[in-house]
């Protein structure tokens, strides 16, 4: 029985609200996987949406180019580029939080469900977080709930996510000031806290797209994996919304006549840190002999879990 494993990554595609269709016409909407850089974008005002790895670092990008940007906020990760002198990775990697494994954790489905830290790769090995963007003029708004009549709606809670935000990177930074003090290191430098994150007291709760002058909508709202290309019947047993790698996570194993879905398990590296980490050591595969196509519906908006919708491309 040939065996064939599915390392294709869990982002091939772009994660789009539903609610994205109901963004007027003359407003152009772009995600990451089509950006290239600002000169792509219309000279007007950019939102965008998400606040993990991704839209930060365009948010700051395209705020230097001299456009007004605002940053619609939902759960993220605030995370020091370095720490006591030293890279974070090297924390993360040295204190252990890396190698932790997935029966280790108190919730595997949250954990696999973690925003990519705020971090930016630079030169001077800068920070870069909702404090330093502000500074820039970059507005920062709550996660955007829907669009209405060209009304952009925002959620009130955007100071609660920030004080979360602050609280866990201090329970980390914590964690590794614990883990420092029983090492057997170099000498490293003092212990010490960020800020809390500056949060607007007059942050919007609804932004008039056109009377705002935005033009352009960036879409960073995450990836999603891409199935739809493997036409097996082993993939018919997955059942209500969940994708095949959260099935088989959640019920590591499951057969049926066409092949079997093994569960993954791994390291934090690869679950909360996939973009940027080394990969877990055992990947989902799947075993099968091979079929005729199983029927299924690959060319639906549906089937695929993607937004069919307008889009900008890359210039």
């Amino acid at each position: 029985m040939p065996t064939l494993v599915l390392a294709s990554g869990v982002a091939n595609l772009a994660t789009v609200p539903a609610f994205a269709a109901e963004v007027p016409p003359a407003v152009a909407m772009v995600t990451p996987m089509t950006y290239r850089s600002p000169a792509q974008l219309a000279d007007g005002g950019v939102l965008v949406v998400g606040s993990s790895a991704t839209g930060v670092q365009l948010a700051d990008e395209i705020d230097r180019s001299g456009r007004a940007v605002t940053l619609s906020v939902g759960e993220h990760v605030r995370m020091p580029r370095t720490y006591r002198g030293r890279d974070i990775f090297w924390w993360l990697d040295a204190g252990g939080v890396l190698d932790e494994r997935h029966d280790e954790l108190d919730d595997l489905v949250r954990a696999r469900h973690v925003p990519s830290p705020q971090l930016i790769g630079t030169p001077e090995r800068r920070s870069i977080d909702l404090t330093t963007l502000g500074q820039l003029g970059v507005e920062i708004v709550g996660r955007i709930g829907s669009v209405r009549d060209g009304v952009g709606l925002f959620s009130g809670g955007l100071a609660n996510t920030c004080r979360l935000a602050d609280h866990k990177l201090n329970r980390l930074l914590e964690r590794f000031d614990g883990w420092a003090g029983s090492a057997d290191i170099e000498p490293l430098d003092g212990p010490h806290r960020p800020e809390p994150t500056a949060v607007p007291a007059d942050a919007l709760l609804a932004i008039d797209l056109r009377r705002r002058g935005i033009e352009t909508i960036v879409w960073a709202t995450g990836y999603h994996p891409d199935y739809t290309w493997l036409e097996l019947p082993v993939l018919d047993t997955v059942v209500g919304s969940a994708t095949p790698a959260e099935w088989c996570r959640d019920h590591l194993a499951s057969t049926c006549s066409a092949g079997t879905w093994c569960g993954r398990a791994g390291r934090v590296t690869s679950a909360v840190l996939p973009t940027i980490a080394a990969p877990s050591l055992t990947i989902c595969t799947v075993s099968c002999t091979p079929t005729a196509s199983s029927g299924r519906d690959t060319g639906s908006a549906e089937s695929q879990g993607r937004f069919d919708g307008k889009f900008a491309t890359a210039r």
